[in-house]
């Protein structure tokens, strides 16, 4: 039982004295299900049919309209540190990736594809931030 007890005392110590190690945990654990969040939607779209570079695209899109909306609420009207690391910083950084972005067009590019990836990346920027703007003014519409 003291052994019970000191293992608690030490872990709750541990919390108290860092705090980063509870922010790592949560930071991780959003970012796990953000990564097979982006998996399933990707395999999903894929499996109707689309190629790599629409499933990004989809997810990305996605990914902005939500960060805009979740961030905008955040600093209008929630003072959650968990959600700033769980959902922000862990879910939706690993849900869309700028890099996936990049590797998909310079493969375009590489197989001669100039006008399809130059589309693509500039679509993923363009309705990124068109997405983005749009989960801003939702948030700011409904808070």
């Amino acid at each position: 039982m003291s052994y019970d007890n000191d293992l608690y005392s030490t872990i709750e110590k541990i919390y108290k004295k860092d705090d980063h190690v509870i922010v790592i945990f949560q930071v991780g654990l959003g970012g796990a299900l953000g990564a097979i969040s982006r998996y399933l939607l990707a395999t999903y779209i894929e499996s109707l049919g689309y190629n790599n570079q629409v499933s990004i695209f989809v997810v990305n899109i996605l990914g902005a309209l939500v960060a805009g909306f979740c961030i905008t609420t955040l600093e209008l009207n929630v003072e959650s540190k968990f959600f700033q690391t769980f959902f922000i910083v862990g879910f939706l950084a690993s849900f869309t990736t700028f890099s996936t972005i990049a590797v998909a067009t310079d493969q375009l590019f590489i197989r001669g594809q100039y006008l399809i990836g130059l589309m693509n990346i500039t679509g993923n920027i363009f309705f990124g931030l068109l997405a983005g703007l749009i989960g801003i003014l939702a948030a700011r519409a409904i808070n």
